[in-house]
């Protein structure tokens, strides 16, 4: 069995109830509460440093911007190209 340390808390009301019903009882709480941190911590060391997601979030942006813009200019030629044809 794993080493355990007891640990006081204060949270909102209703906490303990919905903590006790999302762990399937109030005796199960602990673990998922311990699950749950370690889930998320491995995620934020998956996710890089910080501010990692804004430079990706900025990139992404940036090139569906040069999609956009590029579509725009080839709608744009085809137009020209048909009025050309169309002489």
């Amino acid at each position: 069995m794993a080493k355990t340390v007891r640990m006081n808390l204060n949270v909102e009301d209703d906490i303990p109830n919905i903590l006790a019903v999302l762990a399937g009882g109030q005796r199960k709480m602990g673990d998922y509460l311990g699950r749950l941190i370690r889930q998320v911590a491995a995620s934020q060391e998956s996710m890089g440093e910080p501010g990692e997601m804004d430079t990706l979030r900025s990139a992404v942006n940036h090139l569906a911007a040069k999609v956009k813009e590029l579509d725009a200019r080839l709608t744009q030629l085809d137009q020209q190209s048909a009025k050309e044809i169309n002489r």
